[in-house]
Formats: structure tokens, sequence, C-alpha cells
């Protein structure tokens, strides 16, 4: 037996590939300029707050400076203040405590419910009474049924006013 080597000629598709590729890098490269523009944008007040921190009182009230660096050194006199001339450390203990308490209290709550919307079998459950039980609702949402009821008022035959 012989074997015949047979040439194939590129498909049509290659140089469709080599555009896809191109066109991807050039989506990937503008995605990332964006996250960039982003993280900047974002991360602009933070560095703002620590570099004003990190200043002394005379260089944060003259306004001569740039704002956005430390001219004259850095001094930690801003958290001296903060922490012996106020009650911040009481401030934030109650902040804790407050805060645990919630996040304890939110998450035997959710568990307890979440077990029983998922293993019980209430009134309405198999056509769709949980859905409106899975939302988180706006407080501005609350306008919705206000605004369907006066709609609904000021119609004209009985049969709409039902809707």
């Amino acid at each position: 037996m012989t074997s015949v080597a047979i040439s194939v000629p590129k498909a049509a598709g290659a140089p469709r590939l080599a555009s896809l590729k191109r066109n991807r890098r050039w989506a990937l490269i503008t995605s990332y300029i964006f996250l960039v523009i982003f993280a900047i944008f974002f991360l602009m007040p933070p560095y703002y707050m620590v570099v004003t921190a990190l200043k002394s009182d005379a260089e944060v009230a003259h306004m001569a400076t740039n704002p956005w660096i430390i001219a004259n050194g850095i001094t930690l006199d801003q958290f001296k203040i903060l922490f012996t001339q106020t009650d911040f450390l009481i401030f934030f203990k109650n902040t804790a405590i407050v805060t645990v308490a919630v996040v304890i209290i939110t998450m035997v709550v959710s568990v307890l419910a979440a077990f029983s919307l998922g293993r019980m079998r209430f009134w309405g459950s198999s056509i769709g009474a949980k859905p409106p039980l899975d939302v988180r609702y706006d407080p501005t949402d609350l306008w919705i049924p206000a605004v369907v009821e006066l709609t609904c008022s000021r119609c004209a035959t009985p049969a709409e006013q039902r809707l």
C-alpha cells in the first residue's frame, strides 16, 4: 500500500479566526482602560482622606498648597487628637455592638425563614406565593400600589376598577 499526501488549502474560516482574536484583544484593551479609569475615580476619595489625615493643621488650613500631596511631611497629630480629645472609641464600640447584634439577628431570622420557605408546604406555595417574599423591597417601591389605586379609581367601568 502506498500513502499519498494530499495538501488541503486553508479553510476560509482562518482569516475570520484572526479577526476574532483581534476583536477580542481590542475588547480586552478597552475594558482594561475603563477598569483603570473607574479604579482611579473610586480610589480618589480614600486617597484624599488619607492624605488629609496625615497633614498638619496648618497645612490643611493653608489653601495655597496642593491638596493632593503632603508638602510639609507626615504627621500623626490628627490621630492623636482623635483618640485623646474625643469620644471616638466609645462611639466606635457602640457602632460595633449594634452591627454585630443586627448581623446575628438577621442571620437567625433569615436561616429560620429560609428553612420554613424551602421545606414546609403552606397555602399557595405551589402557585407562586413565595416570589414576593424572595425580593427585598426598596422603600421607593411603596408608591407603586398607591399609583395603581389612583389610576384604577379613575377608570370608567367597574370591570376596569377591579384590575
